[in-house]
């Protein structure tokens, strides 16, 4: 089977629609391909991807300018989103699951967020739920802008992984969108 690196992306962008994000889980870099398989949709990357601990590294620097926006929405400006990493289950095969939060608060020093997507590999959360999580831990964020995508790099670089070629008119669609 032909593992997509987008696959359910997509519904991630299309924000206005109430779509689900996608999802992604992290494995450990000599598992073989085969062994993560997993469920449909989901991207499962290796934890060693040199390029998405960069975006990681650069949506932390980068927090204090998404936060400005967050409290302070310019005309346009919607959908704001964070991504931070959850430790799965043991026996899960997997070390991370990535989870998409929406609806973002900041009170008495605690962050917290509506999951966006359902865990695969993490036991006690579920979509929809409001979970907590720690500023440092985020690995990337964005928000719409008009209709365009602000940040978001990590879902960028996953939709760049597929050849111009294989890429389906959503996935051509939703590259398009980013700023």
């Amino acid at each position: 089977m032909k593992m997509r690196y987008f696959g359910v992306l997509v519904p991630f962008f299309l924000l206005s629609c109430g779509k689900i994000p996608a999802r992604f889980a992290f494995f450990p870099a000599e598992t073989s391909a085969a062994a993560v398989e997993g469920a449909a949709g989901t991207v499962h990357r290796a934890v060693n991807d040199a390029e998405l601990q960069a975006i990681a590294v650069r949506a932390r620097d980068t927090l204090p300018f998404f936060l400005s926006h967050l409290g302070r929405p310019a005309l346009g400006e919607r959908d704001f989103r964070v991504k931070c990493p959850f430790r799965t289950d043991n026996g899960s095969g997997f070390i991370r699951e990535q989870i998409w939060f929406g609806d973002i608060r900041f009170k008495n020093g605690r962050c917290s967020g509506v999951l966006l997507n359902a865990p695969f590999y993490v036991s006690g959360l579920s979509l929809g739920e409001q979970a907590y999580f720690d500023t440092g831990d985020i690995t990337d964020w964005m928000f719409t802008r008009k209709g365009k995508i602000v940040g978001g790099l990590s879902v960028k670089y996953l939709l760049e992984q597929i050849p111009p070629g294989e890429r389906n008119d959503e996935e051509r669609a939703v590259l398009a969108m980013f700023e």
